[in-house]
């Protein structure tokens, strides 16, 4: 009988942790944006934003960090060389919730995102922008 409640408890637990990111191992891997929530306007982004709408995070365990799409603009491809290049690491704040991306010698500011979670899937905001996007793990 304790087994049973054992279980179920267990099973209560990673319902209510599904789509949070609590520590950095729950970060690493890949993550495929599922829907743009909020997102600029103005025309000029509008190359940026059908690559993101798009687009795969990886973290990898060695801090590096990737970034694909299937619909590669002249702009994200720029973005891509800026700041997801060779150099660039990423860096998981559990307290803050932000992840930095960057090189140490800049102190990882070449972008931050800002992680909401929910019960559901989390939501990155990248700093600075009007873009959030809803993720899910692969």
């Amino acid at each position: 009988m304790n087994k049973i409640k054992f279980l179920i408890l267990a099973f209560a637990v990673n319902l209510i942790s599904f789509g949070q990111i609590n520590t950095e191992a729950d970060l690493i891997g890949k993550w495929a944006v599922n829907e743009m929530i909020d997102k600029p306007t103005e025309a000029q982004f509008k190359p940026i934003l059908e690559a993101f709408e798009k687009s795969t995070f990886n973290f990898k365990p060695n801090k590096q960090i990737e970034i694909t799409t299937t619909n590669a603009t002249e702009l994200f491809n720029l973005m891509k060389m800026e700041i997801f290049n060779e150099e660039a690491k990423w860096q998981f704040d559990e307290s803050e919730q932000l992840i930095r991306i960057g090189n140490e010698n800049e102190g990882f500011s070449w972008m931050i995102i800002k992680i909401k979670s929910n019960n559901e899937e989390p939501i990155f905001h990248i700093e600075e922008t009007e873009l959030t996007m809803r993720l899910r793990k692969l």
